[in-house]
């Protein structure tokens, strides 16, 4: 193998007939792709053989992403299936090529918390390993030629074997100076190089470091774009194919079945969303003919001035805050909201018995703010009622307890605690503010005016659950519904490839399962350190690396140490590995900023003006360009 300086790939000169035969049939499926076998590309291209990356796919994927309004950018399914196309014979991703593939056998994966495009063009000088750990690619040449030879790149792209100069058949050395060479060349300039018939010509191979990368950021869940990354959406798993010759049948699309594909069907409207009588008594909603409901009220039947005026009632967010009396939990403060964002009926409510406590930790309601007020249940129901009608739809989150405490029964609710159900089904609920944080890039009931355990705010929380019952309704029935994904160490488990992590203890819990090995490293220079000593040690397939410290504005030092770390890592990994060096969560201060601006306008009914949006818009589309760097190890970094 590649290992022994000492090994001579085969010579034909050598061969029988028949082996000759079987040599050039294995010389075909190594420059094809096709061969299976990593021996067969030594014995084709020699002991020093390496795996070639070509980018020249990516600007054609990227024009086809914008046709489809996806933007110009890879995603984590993108990474992901080049990590399967590199250790498990998979067809290749449409982005990128890589020549001799099957002689890799391991894939190393950073993962930069707070590492995005802008800061990368700013602090790249301050990076100089990744200029050799992921090198401007070389030129292509013909397709053969030069595969396992040992040529390194110059300036112009020209490919130069190691230890002298190509001369032409026939031809004679170029003395210094230059002259005519003969035919099939080119005048060579002092110094220069001999170029083949028609120049360098255009170049092919592409010159790509950082590549732009779509992260989907939680300031909530810092940990998110990590669990995407290693998390394979079944659906597309099930479309990956192993790496061979299409059939007849496969290139015709013989065998499909019309009509399939579900992107055509139109998103189903607002009713579908609806919860039916059986879901909501699931859901301990109250329902109208049960006994300890005869006490409760519901809303007239309708004007159309009061509806949509299709017959379909408008959608309108609900939220109140409780407290706790003698007699249970009693409404405190309602808020309603229209389906333009506007609050259009906010009160505080005195509870009939006494109260035992206010819960200012989460209903924001103090003794102070009731001891005035002379609203009282009745008056609350009969406000809503000159508002609201049977067709109209209220929406919430974990609604049932809203209406128990109004003591109101309505048909037509749609709760976003169904919506956007919790992985594990069952009673598991996720929390309002977790589900506004990933799907709305928000984050709410973090206390008014900026304070601590002062409580959520009911118009904050009826604003996120009308948002996102209007975002599910846009985007499907699909949208915000976990999948159950694969875990990547997972499939590889099954596969007989196995792989590790190194990371915080916290972000190992969210992320390790299966046989995945775990290595616990608690400051980012000990992940970066025992990630290349698992390198060395080559026998896993897989390994991620996570590094949380650019997640502050990145200091000389924090630069320093990564710079430190990527060299080490690039020198301690097997020829041939690959190696991927990939944004996390970005930069968030500036979003975070503007976020609370927005809801204390909100709070206060004054104006979010046009140059705050566009200003949150930039922050969030900064925090969520992120960049990709791919790179196949080739020679150490002193080399």
């Amino acid at each position: 193998m590649s290992d022994n300086p000492a090994w001579k790939p085969l010579d034909p000169a050598l061969m029988s007939k028949s082996e000759r035969a079987k040599f050039k049939k294995k010389r075909k499926r190594v420059i094809s792709g096709e061969a299976k076998d990593a021996q067969d590309y030594y014995d084709v291209l020699g002991p020093h053989a390496i795996a070639k990356i070509d980018f020249r796919k990516l600007e054609a994927y990227f024009q086809k992403r914008a046709k489809k309004n996806r933007g110009k950018y890879l995603d984590s399914w993108d990474i992901q299936h080049l990590i399967f196309y590199y250790l498990a014979e998979i067809r290749p991703p449409e982005w990128i090529s890589i020549r001799n593939f099957r002689i890799g056998t391991q894939v190393v994966i950073l993962v930069v918390e707070g590492l995005s495009m802008s800061t990368y063009e700013t602090h790249k000088e301050a990076l100089p390993a990744l200029t050799i750990a992921f090198p401007p690619t070389e030129n292509d040449t013909k397709r053969g030629e030069g595969e396992g030879s040992g040529e390194v790149p110059v300036p112009g792209g020209v490919p130069v074997p190691r230890g002298g100069v190509p001369v032409p058949r026939g031809g004679v050395p170029v003395p210094r100076g230059g002259v005519p060479v003969p035919r099939g060349g080119v005048p060579v300039p002092r110094g220069g190089v001999p170029v083949p018939r028609g120049g360098g010509g255009k170049e092919r191979g592409g010159v790509k470091r950082g590549i732009p990368y779509r992260v989907n950021c939680s300031t909530f869940d810092k940990l998110n774009v990590l669990k995407e990354l290693v998390t394979c959406h079944p659906k597309k798993l099930s479309k990956l194919r192993p790496f061979h010759r299409q059939s007849k049948r496969q290139k015709t699309g013989e065998g499909k079945v019309d009509g399939s594909d579900k992107r055509c069907q139109p998103c189903p409207g607002k009713e579908h969303y609806i919860l039916s009588e059986t879901e909501r008594a699931l859901h301990g909603f109250p329902i109208k003919g049960q006994e300890e409901f005869d006490s409760y009220i519901s809303f007239g039947g309708g004007d159309k001035e009061k509806g949509d005026g299709g017959g379909g009632g408008r959608l309108w967010g609900v939220d109140c805050e409780m407290v706790t009396t003698t007699q249970g939990i009693e409404l405190a403060r309602v808020t309603l909201v229209n389906d333009t964002l506007n609050v259009v009926y906010d009160e505080l409510v005195k509870p009939s018995n006494k109260i035992e406590n206010y819960n200012t930790k989460w209903s924001g309601v103090t003794e102070e703010m009731l001891r005035p007020v002379k609203t009282d249940l009745k008056k609350v129901q009969a406000d809503l009622s000159k508002i609201l009608t049977s067709k109209d739809i209220l929406v919430g989150h974990s609604l049932e307890n809203d209406l128990n405490v109004l003591k109101v029964i309505h048909d037509r609710v749609i709760d976003t605690s169904v919506l956007y159900p919790h992985p594990r089904g069952g009673r598991y609920k996720l929390a309002l503010r977790s589900i506004a944080e990933r799907y709305l890039n928000r984050r709410i009931q973090e206390g008014r005016d900026g304070k601590e355990n002062s409580g959520h705010d009911s118009a904050e929380d009826a604003i996120a659950s009308l948002e996102l019952a209007q975002l599910k309704i846009e985007q499907g029935p699909q949208f915000g519904v976990s999948t159950g994904g694969t875990n990547l160490f997972d499939w590889y488990s099954k596969h007989r490839m196995y792989g590790a992590v190194m990371a915080s203890g916290k972000t190992l819990q969210s992320i390790i399962t299966g046989n995945t090995h775990a290595v616990p490293a608690p400051t980012d220079k000990q992940v970066l350190t025992k990630v290349a000593k698992q390198c060395s040690k080559g026998n896993l397939s897989l390994i991620l690396g996570h590094i949380s410290s650019l997640c502050d504005p990145p200091s000389t030092t924090k630069l320093k140490t990564l710079n430190e770390g990527i060299e080490e890592i690039y020198n301690s990994l097997k020829p041939n590995s690959l190696f991927i060096l990939a944004s996390g969560a970005g930069p968030s201060y500036d979003v975070q900023r503007l976020q609370r601006e927005e809801m204390a306008c909100i709070r206060q009914r004054k104006q979010w003006g046009l140059d705050k949006q566009t200003e949150k818009i930039k922050a969030e589309a900064e925090r969520n360009s992120g960049v990709v760097f791919v790179g196949i190890k080739t020679k150490n970094y002193k080399d």
